[in-house]
């Protein structure tokens, strides 16, 4: 277990880290250990996942004269998170990533802009239809890890119905609101918690709507 400056500089509510830091004075260039020659051999020996050990590593550094950080938990534990960090993340998380991956079936939806959509798509790897034919606000919807884009507006009948704002900024919920022919009334800062039109309700151009941000 860890404690004191190296539990601050190692740890992590990911995983943990177990193991035990040293520092030694070393003499220079076999001079002497009068203050102008010593210098400092930091060291971090330890073992992760503490629970389930997998990796076991150790890291020694040698500090010049010039070194402000001399400690082992300053400077070998340091390198040693950075390194546990990336084995971490790449084989041992992934693994359980794949190793417990159950398929998502819920449907989750929400309106943005195109070239965002397509950025995070791409970003994501999540294979996509885009179905929008417009270049600004779309309604992107995800299930079952594929996407797809579409326009944002929802008509049926040429009827137009009111959409979910919940969540989005206040420039973009005022930007639908007054596309849809709708005028906003906000109250408070943040996100939109709530609207006084219910999603999925018909609306009709001049219509008052109350938002509430937070």
């Amino acid at each position: 277990s860890l404690e004191g400056t190296a539990h601050k500089k190692l740890y992590d509510t990911a995983y943990s880290i177990s193991g035990k830091t040293g520092t030694a004075v070393t003499a220079l260039d076999n001079a002497g250990y009068n203050k102008g020659n010593k210098i400092y051999q930091a060291s971090f020996i330890g073992y992760f996942p503490s629970e389930k050990p997998v990796y076991t590593m150790a890291v020694v550094i040698q500090n010049s004269k010039e070194s402000k950080l001399i400690y082992g938990a300053d400077v070998s534990g340091t390198v040693f998170k950075k390194i546990a960090d990336c084995i971490y993340y790449k084989f041992i998380k992934q693994h359980e990533i794949h190793s417990n991956n159950i398929l998502d079936t819920t449907m989750y939806s929400s309106l943005g802009m195109k070239s965002d959509w397509n950025n995070i798509f791409k970003t994501m790897n999540i294979s996509y239809s885009d179905l929008a034919n417009s270049s600004m606000l779309t309604n992107a919807s995800i299930q079952r890890n594929k996407g797809t884009i579409q326009n944002a507006t929802v008509t049926t009948g040429g009827t137009m119905i009111m959409p979910d704002l919940k969540g989005l900024g206040l420039k973009d919920a005022v930007f639908i609101s007054e596309n849809k022919g709708l005028t906003p009334m906000v109250t408070g800062k943040g996100k939109v918690v709530s609207q006084n039109i219910a999603a999925g309700t018909t609306i009709k151009k001049g219509q008052k709507i109350i938002l509430m941000l937070n």
